[in-house]
């Protein structure tokens, strides 16, 4: 794994000057970051993933790794993680490995840029070297379910082995002598250890091992379900079976799933830990997946999630269009809750926000304080939440008179670089602004440090606007206005939604959420402000 030190030898500079370059510093040359920045591209180098991140303020956020938060083991594990999250006064963010070492990285770095104050990490696949190396720059970073020589003190491990062992020598002691194991086809020490606890129970019973009553699979239910057809195509020679997990013995029921567009970022992290409070209030369990912001992967994670029997289904989407979710909804055979998306012919099962409302209630608050000359950074204008906000955003012009103009408008996503480089152009390109409305609070930050490097002060030269109340938005100096949605309230009302549904009782359209201005110190009265006679 590169250094911060390898980075200055490649690029023929100092460490000192790859921390300025990092650090975005004035002080850097152009030459300086060109350099540092070719060095970094060509050793993979990525300084969100290190102890660079430590430097910076961090936040009150809990990072937690999971294996496949889909899986009910995990599943507890976050619920848990969760619990502690709360009680601390922590958000708590997640990320999936996947039982994949590309993937367990990337989750790592992705937790960083977030700046967790802290990292509970479950990460089977990457090598001790780099796992340790990366404990010893994240001082907060404890691993779980895994054992670093060295750094024992910071891992917490359960004894594999020594659970299947107490399992098949319970199946023993109750008589049987044929016992079949199923065991998960991930390469991954639990899988071994579990395999070899089973194998040291027979031989302590002196019972002969045969290959053949053992079969693997992937480890939820499909993949017991296929490993125990295979063993029993191999003949029903055994009175018992020990599985792998759970999952594998049986298909989940008595639960409630939810797709989500992935599990990065504040809001994710609100909306599943509520999920997850209201879901035990049912005394149901919560599976959850992510659909990868696209439909296909989106229907995809419903259809794993009705394999698994789940009781009803709660699929958050951005992009998959009203025809194909009626579709979704009439395929699937248990209930399907859609939340923040206006269904208009199924409206019992759609829980969403009035986005447009609160976008326009935001830019009003501007116009009302004395700004005529707005710029807007839009999310992605393809996506219903994205195309709502700037409907809010050009109704209020309209309102007051204000024209609209298209050279205001930059077209953003959900990141803090795209907020950053929006407003770049904004500036580059001459627009003239008195007041800015970011259209989610991280592009408001993004675009906070292009106005603060064009010498531009919040508020007195240009009043700031976010949208979501991200716990950043309190951090930034001053503190940002913004719009609060109740996220948590949306997803407890869906999951009572979907579990009316699932117990076949009467259920009514749920009335739209509305958005609360938070106002802040990062708006100022602009040049048309009038004051009350």
């Amino acid at each position: 794994m590169a250094t911060i030190k390898d980075v200055a030898r490649l690029a023929g500079v100092s460490v000192a000057t790859v921390s300025r370059v990092i650090n975005d510093s004035p002080k850097a040359s152009e030459a300086s970051r060109l350099a540092v920045t070719s060095a970094m591209e060509s050793l993979s180098y990525h300084p969100n993933a290190n102890a660079r991140a430590l430097a910076q303020q961090a936040t009150e956020t809990l990072g937690l790794v999971v294996g496949d938060v889909s899986d009910p083991f995990f599943g507890a594990m976050v619920k848990a993680v969760e619990q502690v999250a709360y009680h601390t006064g922590n958000f708590l963010l997640i990320g999936n490995g996947y039982h994949n070492e590309q993937k367990e990285r990337q989750a790592i770095e992705q937790l960083i840029r977030h700046r967790c104050a802290a990292l509970v990490v479950h990460a089977k696949m990457i090598p001790d070297a780099d796992l340790a190396s990366l404990m010893k720059q994240i001082p907060g970073m404890v691993l779980i379910n895994r054992i670093l020589p060295g750094l024992e003190h910071r891992c917490v491990a359960l004894d594999d082995r020594y659970g299947a062992w107490l399992a098949t020598r319970h199946l023993i002691q109750q008589g049987h002598t044929r016992i079949g194991y199923i065991c998960s086809n991930h390469t991954i020490s639990d899988a071994e250890d579990r395999l070899r606890g089973y194998y040291d129970a027979l031989a302590e019973s002196h019972i002969p091992a045969n290959d053949r009553l053992v079969t693997f699979g992937e480890p939820d239910e499909s993949g017991g379900e296929q490993a125990m057809t295979e063993l029993l195509g191999r003949g029903r020679n055994f009175t018992a079976v020990a599985c792998y997990n759970d999952s594998m013995a049986n298909r989940t029921s008595n639960s409630i799933g939810l797709v989500v567009s992935t599990f990065d970022g504040f809001y994710f992290g609100s909306l599943l830990r509520r999920a997850s409070r209201q879901a035990e209030l049912h005394n149901k369990q919560l599976i959850v997946t992510d659909g990868h912001d696209t439909p296909e992967r989106e229907q995809k994670a419903v259809q794993m999630l009705a394999d698994r029997q789940c009781d009803a289904i709660i699929l958050y989407t951005r992009y998959m269009d009203e025809p194909a979710i009626l579709s979704l909804i009439d395929a699937t055979e248990m209930p399907l809750v859609i939340i923040n998306r206006n269904v208009t012919q199924a409206r019992d099962r759609a829980i969403f926000f009035e986005q447009e409302t609160a976008a326009f209630q935001a830019v009003e608050y501007l116009i009302t304080q004395g700004h005529r000359d707005i710029a807007c950074i839009t999310l992605p204008v393809h996506t219903p939440t994205g195309t709502s906000r700037v409907a809010g955003y050009r109704k209020a012009l309209e309102k007051y008179g204000i024209p609209w103009q298209p050279a205001k408008v930059k077209y953003g996503d959900y990141t803090l670089t795209r907020g950053y480089d929006a407003c770049r152009e904004l500036l580059e390109e001459g627009v003239t602004f008195s007041a800015l409305f970011a259209c989610n609070d991280d592009t408001a930050l993004g675009a906070a440090k292009a106005l603060r490097q064009a010498g531009l002060r919040i508020p007195q030269d240009v009043s700031l606007f976010g949208f979501d109340d991200a716990p950043g938005a309190t951090w930034l100096e001053p503190g940002l206005s913004t719009v609060y949605l109740p996220i948590e309230d949306m997803i407890a009302t869906a999951i009572d939604q979907a579990v009316r549904l699932a117990n076949s009782e009467p259920v009514a359209p749920i009335p739209p959420f509305t958005g609360t201005l938070i106002l802040r110190e990062s708006v100022a009265a602009g040049p048309f402000f009038q004051r009350p006679a």
